[in-house]
Parts: C-alpha cells; sequence; structure tokens
C-alpha cells in the first residue's frame, strides 16, 4: 500500500446513474483515510447528488459548457487551493477528453478506471459474455487504485439529503422495507434518455392501473424535465388518479417524494440508481442494454425484467431507434412480466 494520502480528487463529471455508483468508493475512501481532503468533480447540473455527502470534503462543480480552455482554467483554480498545488491521489471515473484536461498536472499519482471496453465490444457485436457475472460498476470504481489498499465494505449506495448530512448513520440503511411489503404508493418512472431504453407508454400505464386496482396503490409519476413528454403520454393514457411529480427541477425534491414509495417501476436509468441509493424496491426494465455492463440495481431489493431476443444487447448506452426496426426488445415486454416479477422478488404471493 502507498503511503497514506493527505488528499484525493475522484473524476465522474457524469451522467447521474454513473455518479451515484461512484458513492461507495466515497464511502470507503473516508473510511481508510479519515483525516483526508476528499474532493469530488461533477458537472454543474449534477452537484446536488453529491453536495450533502459528509465523506466528501468538497465538491468542485464543473462548468462543462466552456470548452476546453474553460475546463484548464478551472483545473488550475482547483490546484491553488491545495496547500501543496497538486493532489496525492487522483481517481479518474469518466476517462473522456474533458477528464483527462482537467486531471492535467492536477495530481502527484493518477489512477484510470477499467471502462471493460473489450468486453462491451464483445457483449455488443459477438454477444460474448451473456450469462456471465461481470463486476458492477461501483466494485469497478472501488478497484480503481489497488495500491491504495481499501476494501469493499459490501454496503450500498447513498445519496444524502441535506438535513441527514450531520447524522452518524445514513438513514435509507435503517428502513430497508421487509420481503413481502404491500406497496401503499408506487412509483412509476418511464423516461430514459435514449429511445431503445424505454418501454412503452401504453404498458407503463396498464401496470399501473392493474397495481393499484390489486393493492389500492397510489401511483406517483416521477420524472426530470428531459422526461416530460414520455410521463405525459403515461398520465393521459391512465383511467384513475395519478399524482404527477415530473418536471420538479431538483433532484432533491425528486429524492423527497421517491422516499413516499414503497416501489418504483424504471426503466434502465438514472432515477433507478437514485431508487436503490434510497433503499426503494426497484422493478428494473431492460431493453437494448444487459445486466452483464454492470448496470443492474446495486444491493437493493429489485426485479429485472427483460426479454430473450437475439439481437441484445445492440448498445452499451441506448439508441435513438431500434437498429432492426422491429423493438422486440421491449415489444415482448408484456404487463403480465411485469406483474409476475414484482409479485415473485418483490411482493411474494404467499405474503398476501
Amino acid at each position: 500500500m502507498i503511503q497514506q494520502p493527505q488528499s484525493i480528487c475522484i473524476i465522474r463529471i457524469s451522467s447521474m446513474g454513473d455518479i451515484v455508483l461512484a458513492s461507495p468508493l466515497f464511502r470507503i475512501l473516508r473510511t481508510a483515510f479519515p483525516k483526508a481532503r476528499i474532493d469530488v468533480v461533477v458537472a454543474e447540473r449534477f452537484v446536488e447528488l453529491v453536495e450533502n455527502n459528509p465523506h466528501i470534503s468538497n465538491v468542485i462543480a464543473l462548468r462543462t459548457d466552456e470548452g476546453i480552455t474553460g475546463i484548464l482554467q478551472q483545473s488550475r483554480e482547483a490546484r491553488k487551493s491545495l496547500t501543496s498545488h497538486n493532489y496525492d491521489i487522483v481517481l479518474d471515473l469518466h476517462v473522456n477528453i474533458r477528464s483527462w484536461f482537467f486531471r492535467q498536472l492536477l495530481g502527484k499519482k493518477t489512477y484510470l478506471v477499467d471502462k471493460f471496453r473489450k468486453q462491451k465490444k464483445d457483449l455488443v457485436e459477438r454477444k460474448l459474455g451473456l450469462g456471465r457475472h461481470f463486476s458492477t460498476i461501483s466494485e469497478r470504481y472501488i478497484h480503481t487504485a489497488p495500491s491504495l489498499g481499501i476494501e469493499n465494505d459490501k454496503k450500498g449506495l447513498e445519496l444524502w439529503l441535506p438535513e441527514e448530512k450531520k447524522l452518524d448513520y445514513y438513514p435509507p440503511e435503517r428502513r430497508k422495507s421487509p420481503k413481502g411489503i404491500i406497496p401503499q404508493r408506487i412509483a412509476i418512472a418511464p423516461g430514459a434518455r435514449h429511445f431503445t431504453k424505454r418501454w412503452l407508454p401504453n404498458r407503463f400505464a396498464e401496470v399501473a392501473m392493474e397495481l393499484s386496482k390489486k393493492y389500492g396503490a397510489e401511483i406517483v409519476l416521477l420524472g426530470g424535465i428531459d422526461d416530460q413528454f414520455q410521463c405525459d403520454e403515461v398520465k393521459n393514457l391512465m383511467t384513475i388518479p395519478v399524482i404527477d411529480a415530473t418536471g420538479l427541477g431538483s433532484i432533491i425534491d425528486t429524492v423527497r417524494i421517491l422516499d413516499t414509495c414503497d416501489l418504483i417501476i424504471c426503466n434502465d436509468s438514472g432515477i433507478m440508481h437514485i431508487a436503490a441509493a434510497r433503499q426503494i424496491p426497484v422493478c428494473a426494465i431492460f431493453g437494448s442494454t444487459v445486466r452483464e455492463f454492470g448496470f443492474a440495481p446495486f444491493r437493493v431489493r429489485n426485479t429485472v425484467v427483460e426479454a430473450n431476443v437475439e439481437c441484445r444487447p445492440c448498445t452499451h448506452i441506448g439508441l435513438a431507434k431500434c437498429p432492426q426496426g422491429h423493438f422486440k426488445c421491449m415489444n415482448l415486454v408484456t404487463v403480465e412480466n411485469i406483474l409476475q416479477s414484482i409479485e415473485r422478488d418483490i411482493i411474494p404471493v404467499q405474503s398476501l
């Protein structure tokens, strides 16, 4: 193990889910190095995800719209705040052109996350590795710097609220739902950045109405401003009352609504990881992507529903349209598939 670092900088600029997936690393580093300065670099629009995390010393909000020159200037500003003008350790969890420019001359020692590019290429192009166990993204982040000697604490994701920052425990860890809970409020999140990661709006509406009828549960629509169209589609197809909490504009406001729910049904998206961080049981629907990429719900009760079609995965991030034109990966996922998976893995039938 290298000499105990006094300052660590972690770069994970975006996106929402990836930043939340890095939260176990923040916690583990703080446990290993309680007196170290631990700074985290994220894009300005995602500061809410980390600014209340007590394991972090400082959040560097990267202004990504200022181009490469602006990123270099912000890197220089970060160095000025250090007494030694360099971090002892820099962990680049992003590894793109922006993070490359930001980390120049920033640290005495720099480590890059293994992005498993060959594995992803083999999965997409040759379907090699399907059904095999691969390390999750959170685990890959933790393993970025093996010479630091840190160990996986086997705990879940974290997203702290402002009022939780000064607590000596993480509240969602204490409210993990018992097996067989009957949902009183169910979140429906039909959005995702890419079309091929979105299940059909009419089926989201139908499964919500079926669950509401069966359990008497309230239905809450969740999504960001970018998800407004998909959420409106689902709401307009529903014939029961629905609480519309889309487009709030604040991640923290969305988290507060999510905390009132007993279950979320969503796509492979950022809100899936936020729900996992808040220990909300997750029913996730995977279309063009697969769990083997490492993005399945992490250490939370969950069920993943997906169709067994030979063209999956066709991408590791999502596409604007189905390359084959049939969109079977989502069209073949039925309402019954979702209901059965929820009753098997989230609400076991014997508990009803």
